[in-house]
């Protein structure tokens, strides 16, 4: 886990690093919802299985911190040409 700032600085400590990564490490499962993230994809793609690739943290500005999730999808060639003619129409 790396971070910049505040934060990174915190984490780099040896008494509050190790709590505050296991409060983060705890948290991420509860605020990432991957049907949200599943809503956010063409519907023929929503089916498919869903995996995150990578989750950062962000900085919102005014002392709000953001998740920044990424994922990826993986589907057939038939299902790819598929989704493609119905993105198409």
């Amino acid at each position: 886990m790396n971070a910049d700032g505040v934060l990174g600085n915190l984490l780099r400590t040896d008494s509050f690093g190790p709590w505050i990564r296991d409060m983060i490490l705890q948290g991420v499962p509860h605020v990432i919802q991957l049907g949200s993230i599943k809503e956010q994809l063409p519907a023929a793609l929503r089916p498919a299985p869903l995996r995150l690739t990578s989750v950062a943290f962000t900085d919102q500005g005014g002392g709000r911190l953001g998740l920044y999730a990424t994922a990826e999808v993986t589907v057939s060639a038939q299902w790819a040409d598929s989704v493609w003619r119905s993105l198409l129409q």
